[in-house]
């Protein structure tokens, strides 16, 4: 990968001074990361020069035509899928619902649902809704509170015969824990059942690839890796074909046209072929290849890697800190470098705001985690969330850590 100094070059976000007077640091990754120049040239590049409605014959709608098709294609390299398998959309949890809706259509209280308790709550609640107005029976699976890792066995003995759908996250947005998708898709499969991926904390930090996993849908935030925000989601080819979305009338096209609602975002969309190049790019290449897609990511996740056990070690000094899920720094490829913290005697807002004060950006909260920090018996103060990506340093880890130092219990 580049030299760290070089990727935040990339970054005008990472020059800003704080409050302090000093550089901000941001922790604030799984929150929205920050966009690099590329990206945002490309952005307001279509909004001055080519914004227009898609499907005209005049040259800015052709333009607009062409940087939907572009932004699609970059899509389907960046989850190894065909063109027409994915689907944008306003933001991930709009796009769930949606999903959710024409999936349940002809569903029964005879049908059964699986959700887990490491998600964000966006892939949780639409089917939660859709279990309501079916009348369908779900279970929820929860986690080892100790590591924050999902038990298999508990995966083989929910999902039965009736299962219609499991919902599970690829990474844990609130303890960074990355789970085992593969196996719970082939569980899964094996009794006739449906899986959808949130992807959305885990597509900035590791390779995405639908074709491996074998799930069903997955669904990814751009704004969570480097580019603007817009929602994009695989679906296997069959199920755009096999299920109706719920459409305005006129608007009934070929797939996956069908499954977009409304008027979106060009501009944003024009944006994500750049995004997708920008990642690229840390492979040391510009071409814009699967191959290089995921040299990039060896690189994202061996740095990313590095700074997790840096952290870990650091933390782990800080006897009025606690940390939840896993800490041992031998297993860093088992999560992502997001950490959900307590301090004693603080509530995660009181830290937080500390942290700011110092010119340190992090969040605290449930951050939509809501069975995560339920098990922790963490409603009320909630976590402190460090989140790190690829631009952030261990000089930047080493302030976070003398800062916490010096809040008193």
């Amino acid at each position: 990968m580049k030299d760290v100094g070089q990727i935040r070059s990339s970054f005008p976000a990472l020059k800003r001074k704080a409050q302090n007077g000093k550089p901000a640091i941001y922790f604030d990754g799984p929150g929205a990361s920050q966009m690099p120049k590329q990206v945002h040239r490309a952005y307001t590049d279509h909004v001055l020069n080519n914004k227009a409605n898609a499907g005209g014959y005049f040259e800015t709608s052709v333009n607009t035509n062409e940087a939907v098709e572009c932004a699609r294609a970059s899509l389907a390299l960046f989850m190894n899928c065909d063109d027409n398998e994915i689907v944008m959309g306003a933001n991930a949890t709009t796009s769930i619902f949606q999903f959710s809706r024409a999936l349940s259509r002809n569903w029964t209280s005879e049908d059964e649902i699986i959700v887990t308790k490491l998600d964000h709550f966006a892939n949780v609640s639409p089917w939660l809704e859709v279990a309501k107005d079916k009348n369908c029976k779900t279970t929820s699976i929860g986690f080892d509170a100790d590591t924050g890792e999902y038990n298999l066995a508990d995966f083989e003995k929910a999902i039965t015969n009736k299962t219609k759908l499991v919902a599970v996250n690829y990474a844990c947005n609130a303890i960074g824990t990355i789970n085992p998708i593969k196996e719970i898709t082939k569980i899964a499969h094996a009794k006739g059942a449906m899986v959808f991926v949130d992807a959305v904390h885990y597509a900035p930090h590791g390779l995405i690839d639908v074709q491996n996993l074998d799930c069903d849908f997955l669904v990814t935030s751009v704004y969570k890796y480097f580019g603007p925000h817009i929602s994009a989601v695989f679906a296997k080819k069959k199920h755009l074909q096999n299920f109706s979305p719920y459409k305005v009338e006129p608007a009934i096209d070929k797939i996956p046209n069908c499954w977009e609602t409304g008027t979106p975002d060009f501009s944003a969309i024009s944006a994500i072929p750049s995004t997708i190049k920008y990642i690229i790019s840390l492979s040391g290449n510009s071409s814009p290849t699967r191959k290089n897609l995921e040299l990039a990511y060896q690189n994202i996740v061996e740095y990313e890697n590095e700074l997790s056990r840096y952290f870990l070690q650091k933390v782990s000094a800080l006897t009025h800190v606690k940390l939840y899920g896993l800490s041992d720094v031998n297993d860093v490829a088992k999560r992502t470098p997001t950490f959900g913290l307590t301090v004693n005697g603080k509530t995660s807002h009181q830290v937080a705001e500390y942290l700011a004060k110092h010119g340190i950006f992090s969040w605290s909260g449930h951050f939509y985690a809501l069975d995560v920090v339920r098990e922790y018996n963490l409603e009320k103060d909630g976590l402190l969330r460090i989140g790190m990506l690829h631009y952030n340093t261990k000089r930047e880890i080493k302030e976070l850590i003398s800062i916490l130092s010096l809040i008193k219990t």
